[in-house]
């Protein structure tokens, strides 16, 4: 949203100028107790699972999943990683709850890779600086317009299905 939103507040004040926004960053379930309470009208979010009552969605996007490695790491492509019989680098990812490491986890027990996270983090960009400081190799998502931070390599997971992006509100804010 640091990216995106700018541009759409300026928008949405063209044709509404005397809109007034309160903007919030949460964590995937604090987003959906918020909507549950009332305590939000709307939020750009991870679509995942059940929508909380009375609330509507739409998608905006899919993103694709990548693994962050340090840039002076000898791993080129997580096809690397599979192959070996045990992974030793630690995996960085966002809460076990948060849709992409859901998604990442179920698609690796699939395919018969076991990796157990080794770091859990609240946000993206956290994920981003335990990488950056060599702590370990992280998963994220590849944003439109955005490239890999500094000092981090970005890895495609092509074969990993995409996490969806989305608004949700409540119908009758």
């Amino acid at each position: 949203l640091r990216e995106y939103m700018p541009s759409m507040v300026q928008t949405m004040r063209q044709g509404f100028p005397q809109l007034r926004l309160a903007l919030s960053e949460g964590l995937q379930w604090q987003i959906e107790e918020w909507l549950k309470d009332k305590r939000i009208d709307l939020a750009v979010t991870l679509l995942d699972g059940e929508l909380p009552d009375g609330c509507s969605c739409e998608p905006l996007m899919r993103l694709p999943m990548v693994l962050l490695a340090p840039r002076n790491s000898k791993l080129r492509s997580a096809a690397e990683l599979w192959r070996k019989v045990k992974i030793g680098e630690p995996l960085i990812c966002p809460m076990p709850g948060n849709a992409i490491s859901r998604s990442f986890l179920q698609r690796l027990k699939r395919q018969g890779v076991e990796w157990p996270i080794g770091m859990e983090a609240n946000s993206i960009e956290l994920v981003e600086a335990y990488v950056r400081k060599g702590l370990g190799i992280g998963l994220s998502v590849a944003v439109p317009g955005r490239s890999a931070p500094k000092g981090v390599r970005a890895l495609p997971l092509s074969s990993f299905p995409k996490i969806e992006l989305g608004m949700i509100w409540q119908k009758n804010p």
